[in-house]
């Protein structure tokens, strides 16, 4: 994509904004700031009880660090999902409501190189991607299973065969 992250600036940046580097490393750096203050308590120290309030605060420094952590890799997921076109409101819909059906032994369904799942046609998962078609079984002998997100609500076991 040349307009996004092109140039010396953007080298190496990956999905993250300027406003999300600055958030998770605010809140990763106050995470190990909690944890160095707690630390330098607890070797000041030698009551137990008083080494107990300081272990807590280095709790809350861990659970801040892993917070940032969490919504760092969280975002950059969902920026990643962006770009590469795919819808992140499509919803999976509730079992039972729709056209669902199973699939029938004339069907065919669509997979790209690369694919571990197959997908019915008008599944927007695929949608606007290198597809080929073939059937269930040829898909299976592939080692491709059905997708979660058309098959959805179709078999009794979700994760199932269709």
């Amino acid at each position: 994509m040349a307009g996004a992250g092109s140039g010396a600036a953007g080298a190496g940046a990956g999905p993250w904004a300027g406003r999300d580097r600055v958030v998770a490393a605010a809140v990763c750096a106050f995470g190990f700031g909690l944890l160095a203050v707690s630390w330098l308590g607890v070797s000041g120290t030698t009551t137990f009880s008083r080494q107990v309030a300081w272990v807590n605060v280095g709790g809350g420094g861990l659970l801040a660090v892993v917070l940032g952590a969490a919504l760092w890799v969280h975002r950059g997921r969902r920026l990643v999902g962006q770009r590469l076109g795919f819808d992140v409101s499509v919803r999976r819909p509730e079992r039972g409501s729709g056209p669902a059906r199973l699939a029938q032994a004339g069907d065919t369904f669509v997979s790209g190189a690369g694919m571990g799942r197959y997908h019915r046609p008008d599944c927007p998962a695929v949608a606007g991607k290198s597809v080929t078609s073939a059937g269930a079984d040829a898909h299976r002998a592939e080692g491709r299973r059905p997708c979660g997100l058309c098959f959805w609500g179709t078999a009794p076991n979700p994760r199932g065969e269709p």
